[in-house]
């Protein structure tokens, strides 16, 4: 979890005049970053270029609190996101809780309700809910692999 003076560092205020400015960025709510905690490193840089981007993110360690019910927090964060952004690296294939967010994303996909981004990190088997999904190569370039991620998100 981070701490609050953490946060203002990680997430710009977008604050103007006292109303919160829309854009298409801030009407796409939050975008779902759906990652094996090994990955942590990469994700958070991943999250920092979107807030950076004006993108708000849902993020583990800025959203959970201890208590709460993991499987209906992030079920319940999935439902309220019109993007999830799944981050696929050989240790997240692995993870019962990505299979878990993956599994719940594709559902809503597949009836319309968001916005399904695979990113590719390392050498790894691509899972089969993704395969008919062009994804981001982050596996050469982080700058390369943001530039099809802004492209999907429509920057």
């Amino acid at each position: 979890m981070l701490a609050a003076a953490e946060l203002g560092r990680w997430a710009p205020n977008f604050e103007l005049s006292g109303k919160r400015h829309m854009n298409r960025r801030t009407l796409l709510g939050k975008v779902f970053l759906s990652h094996s905690w090994k990955d942590k490193p990469f994700v958070r840089q991943l999250a920092r270029r979107l807030w950076r981007e004006g993108y708000g993110v849902w993020l583990d360690e800025k959203e959970l609190v201890p208590g709460d019910q993991l499987a209906a927090r992030l079920s319940e964060a999935i439902d309220l996101c019109r993007v999830v952004i799944i981050v696929v690296t050989p240790t997240s294939v692995d993870s019962n809780w990505l299979k878990f967010e993956l599994n719940k994303a594709t559902e809503r996909m597949v009836h319309g309700y968001c916005r399904l981004i695979p990113v590719l990190r390392g050498k790894v088997e691509v899972p089969q809910q993704l395969k008919g999904l062009i994804y981001a190569d982050f596996r050469k370039s982080f700058a390369r692999g943001f530039d099809a991620v802004a492209a999907a998100l429509g920057v």
